[in-house]
């Protein structure tokens, strides 16, 4: 989503809220006193030093309100009431690391406190965490259902991100709330528009896979001894003398020519001539001489440990049974 389109997100936003669709509260957050297993002498001394922070605050005297409650800290370390109050001292002094970690622990600690949660979520924004942001407003969803806001909040952040079925999805969560709004169909009709002209622009500058040659050439890195270049491997394949490989775009040998040899049978009696690559294929002929007889392919075959050779006279002859000549 482009920028005057997340812009016309807010402005429509923003419209539902000042049209009177959502009652929008603006409270201030509760002041609560820690409750926990504290003894009576710790908890009195805790609410004394507590309210004493909150009497100097009011007055402006900053520094003597948070050393009061660091006492209350001292006393209760998980204190979220305390915890909360440190954390607006630290962001007051524009110290914000340490009042995100201050506020994180008083969410931590009371995460049914709208308010507290509510702040952080607004901290996480200004500090372009809205990865957190955006986990904290889901969980808010889940644990404040009366309130709004988070979704609106959420509405935003998943526009920003240009997260499309998330913001549909927030905008129906919205329309449960308020029910069917004339507002919030169109904000989702202008969404869906945008989901499809994306899909095409997608469609449109996706650029072709590229097409596969087979190079025929010594080596890869040799490009100079290239000789061709085919669309089709069985054309390379052709085109490939002895001493060439055909290779795949990637660099890859996809075919090597055989290099054919020369053989003389190594056995005293004669050599079968199969018609196939294995024992298990017809004797056609026998080898009962020492000539040459040259080899133009090799193939694994039943019978032989060393392969099957093909000779160029016709027919297959175990390797087992022969011995090289000499190289063409």
């Amino acid at each position: 989503m482009n920028k005057k389109n997340s812009i016309w997100l807010l402005v429509a936003v923003w419209t539902l809220v000042s049209c009177g669709t959502v009652k929008s509260t603006r409270e201030k957050p509760a002041v609560a006193l820690a409750q926990s297993s504290l003894t009576s002498e710790q908890q009195r001394k805790y609410d004394y030093f507590f309210l004493e922070a909150m009497r100097l605050k009011e007055k402006k005297d900053y520094a003597s309100a948070f050393g009061l409650l660091q006492h209350c800290l001292d006393i209760h370390p998980n204190a979220a009431s305390a915890l909360y109050e440190v954390s607006q001292y630290y962001m007051f002094l524009r110290q914000v690391p340490q009042g995100q970690e201050a506020l994180e622990k008083a969410v931590a600690n009371a995460p049914d406190n709208y308010w507290y949660s509510q702040g952080l979520a607004s901290l996480y924004q200004q500090q372009n965490e809205l990865d957190k942001a955006i986990t904290l407003l889901e969980q808010m969803v889940v644990r404040f259902p009366a309130k709004q806001d988070p979704l609106f909040n959420l509405l935003d952040l998943y526009g920003r991100q240009e997260k499309y079925d998330k913001v549909i999805s927030t905008l129906n969560r919205l329309e449960k709330h308020m029910g069917k709004n004339e507002q919030l169909s169109m904000e989702k009709f202008r969404i869906y528009l945008q989901m499809k002209d994306d899909k095409k622009e997608t469609k449109t500058d996706a650029k072709p896979a590229p097409k596969q040659l087979y190079r025929v050439r010594t080596s890869w890195s040799d490009a100079k001894s290239q000789i061709g270049a085919y669309a089709m491997l069985e054309n390379a394949k052709n085109a490939c003398p002895v001493g060439y490989k055909v290779y795949a775009s990637n660099g890859k040998i996809v075919y090597e020519p055989f290099k054919a040899y020369t053989v003389r049978k190594d056995a005293a009696d004669a050599l079968n001539i199969r018609k196939g690559p294995g024992t298990n294929y017809d004797v056609q002929g026998q080898i009962t001489d020492t000539k040459r007889y040259t080899v133009v392919e090799e193939s694994a075959g039943v019978g032989s440990a060393k392969g099957w050779g093909r000779l160029k006279a016709g027919g297959w002859v175990a390797l087992d049974w022969v011995k090289k000549a000499q190289r063409r």
